[in-house]
């Protein structure tokens, strides 16, 4: 084996989400012949910090970098400068874009977008969990005012099932706390955050802050963003576009 197998770019993937944007998806496996190989032909370096890891988190990390790549050179035709990282391990974004990555059960996922047009991106992948996980780790995840308005029949009509709902609402989490947290550089849980809407239908979702976060990222925001689903994966996406950054406190409750 040579580069990392299937490493696939779709520029329609959450295409209507990210329209000015790229995602680039790696499917890993966790072997010290895979990352040899890969790191070899992708220039990547594994940090100091992970120097000891165990493989998988360095196997992780370089598909990360890997799908980053291939987002950065499909974004801009070009070839994807290094990414550093910022004292709490974050990615310094090259100057002129924005992105996210994230990596789940052997699958990476990146985005990246013009500056120009998003603020910030978050992006998760999560594998959907079973009914036990869902139901073990529900309180700890979903506040109860979600548990009653996504879980009840009435208010969910597209019947998703109680592990698909939770799946859905940690993956949202997730990439609201990606999107949100380089911009107010403070940190925040699941508690601090509840998913309005869910919808099955259309892919589409919403989310509100339930803390202040920053002048900006007040109580009562409300952001909305994008699922798919590939075989047993949830992705969230949510892209903060700078035209909607110019109407922040027209939201807060």
């Amino acid at each position: 084996m040579n580069e990392p197998k299937q490493a696939v770019t779709d520029k329609n993937l959450l295409q209507s989400a990210l329209p000015y944007g790229a995602i680039s998806q790696i499917e890993y496996r966790v072997t010290e012949d895979y990352l040899l190989n890969g790191l070899a032909a992708s220039g990547i370096c594994i940090p100091a910090k992970l120097q000891n890891a165990v493989l998988k988190r360095q196997v992780e990390f370089m598909a990360g970098r890997r799908a980053y790549q291939l987002a950065f050179s499909t974004l801009t035709g070009k070839t994807a400068e290094p990414l550093h990282q910022d004292n709490q391990g974050r990615p310094l974004w090259p100057r002129g874009v924005v992105g996210s990555i994230s990596h789940s059960q052997g699958v990476a996922l990146a985005c990246v977008a013009s500056s120009k047009e998003y603020l910030s991106l978050g992006i998760d992948i999560e594998l959907e969990v079973d009914a036990e996980t869902a139901t073990k780790l529900m309180p700890s995840i979903l506040v109860a005012s979600e548990r009653h308005r996504l879980l009840t029949v009435d208010s969910q009509p597209q019947a998703l099932n109680l592990a698909q709902v939770f799946t859905r609402v940690f993956a949202a989490k997730e990439a609201l706390y990606k999107a949100l947290n380089p911009l107010c550089n403070r940190f925040f849980g699941f508690e601090d955050a509840e998913c309005l809407n869910i919808s099955s239908k259309t892919g589409e979702f919403s989310i509100q802050l339930r803390t202040t976060l920053s002048e900006q990222f007040a109580k009562g925001r409300i952001f909305t963003g994008r699922f798919i689903q590939r075989d047993q994966h949830i992705i969230a996406l949510i892209a903060l576009s700078l035209n909607e950054c110019s109407s922040w406190h027209n939201s807060i409750n």
